[in-house]
């Protein structure tokens, strides 16, 4: 698990930590469900769970996302442990937070990949020569403070010494998952798991 994922799951568990569910929906024949999560008293950090034939959504403080995939959606989202599979679930996203999304530009990723061009592209060259760049490198990338991905891969392109260039930097990735996206995906999981425990932890008669 990366270092992400790990954050976002720590900061779930003390989100949710006293957290209560509230059934407002059930009707599993459908699938309609609308279930409610909060520490009561509060409606700090809490959320939503919501489903309809084929779709789930999560809604509430860290954002809202729509999913779609089969019929009954707590079935594609189970799970025995709290793990989650970003990857593959991604690709069943209809809908993202308009201020959340699902990733977002990582300086530390942008300048590892510039780091790691460079080592590749200088494997074979004379140490003068590049220091020389590596210092050039430094001062029109390393140092610099991007705000989206767009701009630095820009200027990662744009850049050129004695020959020296890294054209092909847009083959890498700069992004990370939004840690608000991670937190959702945590939270469906989550849910889903208190659902079953209050039925038992077995399956819902449909």
């Amino acid at each position: 698990m990366n270092d992400e994922r790990i954050w976002a799951k720590e900061q779930f568990l003390e989100h949710v930590k006293d957290h209560e569910m509230t059934i407002i929906e059930d009707q599993t024949n459908e699938p309609r469900r609308h279930l409610r999560f909060r520490t009561p008293g509060t409606v700090i950090m809490g959320f939503d769970l919501i489903t309809w034939p084929g779709h789930l959504c999560i809604t509430g403080d860290m954002g809202t996302y729509v999913f779609s995939r089969v019929n009954d959606m707590f079935s594609f989202f189970r799970r025995d442990d709290l793990s989650i599979n970003p990857g593959y679930w991604t690709e069943k996203v209809l809908a993202a937070d308009r201020h959340h999304g699902i990733e977002k530009f990582s300086l530390e990723k942008f300048r590892a990949a510039v780091v790691n061009d460079f080592r590749m592209a200088w494997e074979d060259q004379g140490f003068e020569g590049r220091m020389e760049c590596w210092h050039e490198l430094r001062n029109a990338l390393l140092d610099r403070h991007f705000d989206n991905g767009f701009e630095a891969v820009r200027a990662a392109m744009d850049f050129e010494h004695n020959g020296f260039n890294l054209q092909d930097f847009w083959e890498n990735c700069v992004d990370q998952l939004d840690f608000g996206y991670l937190w959702n995906l945590y939270a469906i999981v989550w849910g889903i798991k208190q659902y079953y425990k209050h039925y038992g932890n077995t399956q819902v008669a449909a």
